[in-house]
This record gives structure tokens, sequence and C-alpha cells, in this order.
């Protein structure tokens, strides 16, 4: 037995640059004695990422992976398992087609495939693909990083109050929403909780703190929490720092 193999795996969608989400989830996995696997669509992006990471001394790997594309997703799929076997969380992160201010009439519908391609269809493919080995390792997770742009009741994000429309972008992630709890019913059985998790307005570009968002390290912490759920916690949810919040 390997000193990998005696490590949880965790597998984190959509990390392409330092000042990401993915990126500081993935040092705070780290945290928890995790093995990472970083992918994002251009593997020296994310080879390089991990290799950062990686001088902790600990098993960061960057892997490719286009998640809009099957092969590539199916490629993603037989790395991990012959890697490791199994996978202990899959964090699907990558997300793309922030429509800031633009409303239905003014859509493109092509972006708006495109957006929905990623957001919704790009992860379920991901699941599907991945789902074997989330069955090979003890208490699996998956956790569906969500927006409060998803929701009809999020007091300043939700649909129904937030002055600058976001269609296309809130239409795939209240879409998400929906995969997660249909994914959590199926999956209950296998001991997978799945669930989506809302980080909140994060400051992932210069500027963004100025208008209110709150940093990276910061946002974490909730996806950690719905990532290493004991057994018999919930599953099928929509969370914002470790809180229940309304779809």
């Amino acid at each position: 037995m390997t000193q990998e193999t005696l490590f949880p795996v965790a597998l984190i969608t959509g990390v392409s640059r330092e000042e990401g989400i993915g990126y500081g989830l993935a040092k705070a996995m780290l945290d928890q004695g995790f093995a990472i696997i970083l992918t994002a669509r251009d593997r020296h992006q994310a080879e390089a990422l991990a290799a950062k990471l990686a001088t902790t001394g600990r098993t960061v790997l960057g892997a490719v992976a286009d998640i809009t594309d099957d092969e590539s997703v199916g490629q993603l799929a037989e790395f991990v398992k012959a890697r490791f076997g199994r996978l202990s969380v899959l964090v699907n992160n990558a997300g793309t087609g922030f429509d800031y201010g633009i409303g239905p009439l003014e859509t493109d519908l092509n972006a708006t495939k495109a957006t929905l391609e990623t957001n919704l269809f790009g992860t379920w493919r991901v699941v599907k693909a991945l789902y074997p080995l989330l069955k090979e390792a003890p208490s699996p997770r998956i956790v569906n990083i969500s927006s409060g742009a998803g929701s009809f009741s999020h007091p300043i994000f939700g649909m129904h109050v937030h002055p600058a429309l976001m269609t296309s972008y809130g239409l795939s992630k209240l879409a998400l929403n929906g995969l997660t709890v249909q994914l959590a019913r199926e999956l209950k059985p296998d001991g997978i909780l799945v669930n989506a998790v809302n980080p909140g307005f994060v400051a992932t570009a210069p500027g963004m703190e100025a208008m209110g968002a709150r940093s990276v390290h910061d946002s974490v912490g909730g996806i950690v929490w719905a990532a290493t759920l004991p057994d018999g916690g919930p599953t099928g949810g929509f969370f914002e720092d470790k809180q229940p919040i309304g779809w």
C-alpha cells in the first residue's frame, strides 16, 4: 500500500487561476488531508497550479478536462481510475456565462446554450462519468457550486429582487439546483451526499472587494463543510456558509 492510497481524494473542476474559488478551495482541502486533482481546459494551467500547491509535499495533480466534451470527461475518469481507483469528493466548480445586467430580451440564445452546456450539462456529464469511482470510496460527497442568482428567494441575489438581471447564468444555476435534488435522491442509497453551495459574492477579480465582495478564503469554508459532511448528513440541500438557504 502506497502513501497515496491512505488519503481521501478530491477532484475540483474549473481551476484555471490562483485568484479563483477552485484554487482557494484546493488549498483548504489540502489542509483537510485530501489528495487533490485540479482540472482545467488547459493542461498547462492545471499542471502549473497543481505544482504550486504540491510544494506542501502532498499529492496535487493537474489534469485536463473540457466538461462540455464527452471524450475529455471520459479520459478524466480513466485518469482518476488508473491513479487512485476511487474518488472521495467531487466539487463541480467549473462555470461560465456571468451575463450581468442582460435581460431575457437582450440575451443571445447561442450564448445561453453555451452557458447551459457548461453549468448544467457539463456538471451532469462529470457526475455520470465519475459516479463509478465515487461508489468505490467511503463516504463519498458531491458538491455543486451554485449561486444565489439561481434562487427564487435569496434575499440579495434572488431572481425576484436582484436589480441586475443575469438571465442565462441565473437560469443555468436554477437548473443546477434542480439537478442537485434529483441526484441526491438517486444516489442516497449509495451513501453519496449531494448538495449545492452558494459561495456568495466573492472577490475573484480586481476591484470586486470595493464592490463588497468577500475574500476567496472566507468563501470556501461552506464548500469544505459540504465536502466533509458526516454520514447521515444533509443531502439534496442548498447552503450558504453551512446554513440552508431558500430555493
